[in-house]
């Protein structure tokens, strides 16, 4: 299944997340929330971005394998999604406070949501040519 070397990687970028989150704790000496600390507030909200995410788009493109669909396919969605996400992460943790970064975060969303609403169309294409 092609999907899971795309699965992978982005396992691998979350586990990243988390790591960063623990580091910026430990760092902050912050058991739980933030803290205050803005290190720590922007390692949250980009582990737990890309964990709110992450589900449905696996899912979709797990789907797509499934159905046996297209592998070009399968590496464009792919493809968008790892970029879109390393970009919205790249914003947050290291763009966010530079000024006119926010482009990155709003074209890492716009690139996950428009691969995750690609995918899902394609699903229901799938499903009904292959029926």
């Amino acid at each position: 299944m092609l999907s899971a070397a795309y699965l992978s990687v982005l396992a691998l970028i979350y586990v990243y997340l988390v790591i960063n989150v623990v580091k910026n704790r430990v760092s902050s000496k912050v058991v739980i929330g933030d803290g205050d600390n803005e290190d720590l507030k922007y390692a949250i909200r980009a582990q737990s971005n890309f964990a709110e995410h992450l589900p449905l788009a696996g899912i979709l493109l797990i789907a797509i394998d499934l159905q046996a669909g297209s592998m070009i396919a399968i590496h464009i969605f792919g493809v968008i999604l790892i970029l879109a996400r390393v970009l919205h992460i790249s914003s947050l943790l290291y763009f966010e406070r530079i000024k006119n970064f926010f482009k990155f975060r709003v074209f890492g969303t716009a690139g996950t949501m428009f691969s995750i609403m690609l995918m899902a169309i394609y699903n229901i294409i799938l499903y009904f040519t292959h029926s």
